[in-house]
């Protein structure tokens, strides 16, 4: 039988697991040894589980150069290693958010075919809401104010910066969007929110209860830090490394909050539906092309 196999993940990988399943399709797992309830996990080798796959699923981290894959219900740390290529089947789909050069050199050479999803904008619109919803919980319950009537500051106005504006907006918060870009101000005024050029953010941070940063690059640096409110919340939910300055914030006991896979931590089951929305049209084609006869149910 060919498979879906998926590789590692979290709580959404599951909840698209179980999808999948509902849709008929065989689905098995590998690196979830560990999850408190039982699922179709594979104690086979990795190489044998790919070998026996049409289609590979990992997490929106994906593959780094070492091979190793995000899988926090692993007993043991799982990687792919180079024993693992050689049973892949010409064609082979993988489905990951990104995948390190080395590996998707190694896959090419076994002919595999290869998406990367984490940059694409469906899957990056659909994953902004549980990620501002999960970005605000965290501000509640880490925080000793309420976010009605506190002053906010969003630094960035890109996909998620823009929905978790609007939704603070709508708590009753005071939103300031800081931005280096004049049209992603502009756009923000229209909106109704207070804005401020990036560079001055020294020069007023010291006015906000709640800084939200969603900036994959260093923006709340050591001089910025010095000049917070004692009792400010700080949220930041950029990729790694994120855009504050961590040591220095932890060092001073500042209410700083580094969140990362925001949407399988608090909305794995509509993170999930989100994964089954995007990557089903691929596996619907890969079936289509390698199983006669197939459709999908």
């Amino acid at each position: 039988m060919n498979y879906i196999t998926i590789v590692g993940g979290d709580e959404r990988e599951i909840a698209l697991g179980s999808m999948l399943e509902a849709a008929k399709y065989p689905v098995r797992y590998a690196g979830f040894e560990a999850f408190p309830r039982p699922v179709n996990n594979t104690a086979a080798p990795l190489k044998e589980s790919l070998s026996l796959s049409l289609v590979v699923i990992l997490p929106l981290t994906g593959i780094d150069s070492n091979g190793k894959i995000n899988a926090p219900y692993a007993r043991e740390s799982l990687k792919i290693e180079s024993r693992d290529f050689g049973g892949i089947k010409a064609g082979t789909l993988f489905i990951a958010g990104r995948i390190s050069d080395a590996i998707k050199k190694r896959l090419r050479h076994e002919r595999a075919l290869i998406y990367e999803t984490g940059e694409w904008d469906d899957l990056a619109l659909l994953n902004a809401v549980p990620t501002a919803e999960g970005a605000i919980q965290a501000a509640m319950e880490k925080s000793k104010i309420t976010l009605h009537a506190s002053k906010c500051l969003v630094a960035g106005f890109g996909r998620c910066g823009k929905l978790l504006s609007q939704k603070l907006k709508g708590l009753g918060a005071v939103v300031t969007v800081a931005a280096r870009n004049n049209t992603a101000l502009a756009e923000a005024e229209t909106w109704g929110l207070e804005t401020l050029p990036l560079e001055q953010l020294t020069t007023y941070v010291h006015e906000y209860d709640f800084i939200f940063n969603t900036i994959p690059a260093l923006v709340l640096k050591k001089e910025i830090l010095n000049k917070v409110k004692p009792m400010v919340t700080i949220i930041d939910i950029a990729s790694k490394p994120g855009g504050v300055d961590a040591g220095y914030a932890r060092k001073y006991g500042l209410n700083y909050h580094h969140l990362l896979g925001l949407p399988g931590k608090v909305a794995p089951v509509t993170a999930g539906k989100i994964l089954f929305t995007v990557y089903q049209p691929l596996i619907v084609k890969q079936y289509r092309a390698l199983e006669p006869g197939w459709e999908a149910k």
